[in-house]
């Protein structure tokens, strides 16, 4: 995982809870020094699951509630420095699927075995099917994220989510509904 997110899971502890809790955590979670970390460079998802065990244990929310929760900040801050990347667009629906396009192309260069797969089958312009698949587990960071890219664009979308699970592999169909 890049240190960019290492570094804003820092910031969204730290506002979020104050820095009493992010002290306590570190101490906790035994990492690296995240703010050291290079934005751009790989580092080990191992600390950011430590630093998420921590953080439920402190304060009693949910790991995948935390990792939802973040993945809504954390898109608001990728929106702020990754802007560059993404061209304007009109909806949510729209968005994502530049992000798609992007991430899909990023995963690629960065891991050509990697395993991760995002697709957004448009149905119409208020229905989406987002199918994501990966050996890892970030459904919940993805499902943050889409949130938070939703409520960026001030619209109302519901979201359900079908696991599926086969031999080494995980995926998770989102079925987004816009409602007007």
């Amino acid at each position: 995982m890049i240190g960019f997110v290492f570094r804003e899971f820092v910031d969204f502890v730290e506002t979020k809870f104050g820095s009493q809790v992010l002290s306590s955590i570190r101490t906790a979670a035994n990492t690296p020094e995240v703010e050291s970390f290079d934005d751009e460079a790989e580092y080990d998802e191992r600390y950011l699951f430590n630093l998420v065990e921590c953080l439920h244990r402190a304060t009693g929310i949910s790991q995948n509630d935390i990792v939802r929760i973040f993945g809504k900040h954390l898109f608001a801050r990728l929106v702020v420095n990754y802007q560059s990347y993404l061209k304007p667009a009109d909806s949510s629906f729209e968005f994502m699927q530049q992000v798609e396009n992007l991430a899909n192309r990023q995963i690629k260069q960065v891991n050509p075995e990697s395993s991760l797969k995002l697709e957004y089958n448009p149905e119409s312009t208020d229905r989406m099917i987002m199918v994501y698949q990966s050996c890892d587990e970030y459904t919940d960071l993805t499902e943050g994220l889409m949130k938070g890219c939703i409520e960026h664009f001030g619209e109302k979308v519901v979201i359900e989510k079908e696991e599926h699970a086969e031999e080494g592999q995980s995926s998770v169909t989102f079925s987004l509904v816009k409602i007007f």
